[in-house]
């Protein structure tokens, strides 16, 4: 039911200058939105601006903090890997400027979700989104990464795509114009979850693609205030 419920909220991605509010994907059918031009042994076509995809969607550069002259922008390039834990209920709703309505995008406060909000959504990232700001934009070469346990979660494995939602947000590397590929999706790969208490969740993924990024990491996630 969870799952299902988090599907069902769809999919906004966006990383634009100074836009400090774009949102991890979500959905089910979210596939890889990058440039499908790019290949791993053709590390030349890397940091080129996106293009169609085979499906016919697009995806849009991403940029640095360049191009609103360091004001509000995230910084550039990556940060130390950080993880946290936000009660899904705590999420902050968020415009997707789509009807000029609000939705809670992958979860949150006012969404009409009906995933438990005691449910515990953990981010994973080297971006520059914190507790109080989830979904800060991602600048040039950072990912970010979530999934959304139920509030009776146990130490064991999960199936990331099918359990936990597990989802990706990355981009590419600057091209020297202040620009850069990015994309996002679902995540596959399972997801070992090693102690949960008051204060943190620690686990490690295993067997995640990395087509733009490694996401086999180990983290300790500690609960936001």
């Amino acid at each position: 039911m969870m799952r299902a419920a988090l599907m069902g909220l769809g999919v906004v991605m966006g990383v634009g200058a100074c836009d400090q509010k774009s949102l991890v994907p979500s959905g089910d059918d979210a596939s890889e939105q990058h440039d499908d031009d790019r290949s791993d042994d053709d590390d030349d076509d890397e940091g080129q601006s996106s293009g169609e995809d085979d499906d016919g969607a697009t995806s849009s550069p991403a940029t640095t903090g360049e191009d609103c002259g360091g004001q509000g922008c995230p910084p550039p390039g990556p940060l130390p890997m950080h993880a946290y834990v936000i009660r899904f209920g705590d999420l902050p709703a968020v415009d997707v400027g789509e009807d000029g309505g609000s939705s809670a995008g992958s979860g949150g406060g006012g969404g009409g979700s009906d995933i438990d909000p005691d449910s515990l959504h953990v981010i994973v990232s080297i971006g520059p989104d914190a507790c109080d700001d989830p979904y800060a934009a991602l600048a040039c070469d950072q990912w970010r990464l979530s999934f959304t346990l139920p509030p009776d979660a146990a130490p064991g494995s999960y199936a990331l795509l099918d359990e936990v939602m597990g989802m990706q947000t990355v981009t590419g590397p600057d091209d020297g114009n202040g620009e850069c590929w990015w994309g996002g999706g679902s995540l596959e790969g399972t997801l070992v979850i090693e102690s949960i208490d008051d204060v943190a969740i620690v686990g490690h993924i295993e067997g995640a693609p990395t087509f733009d990024f490694d996401a086999n990491v180990a983290f300790s996630a500690l609960r936001c205030p």
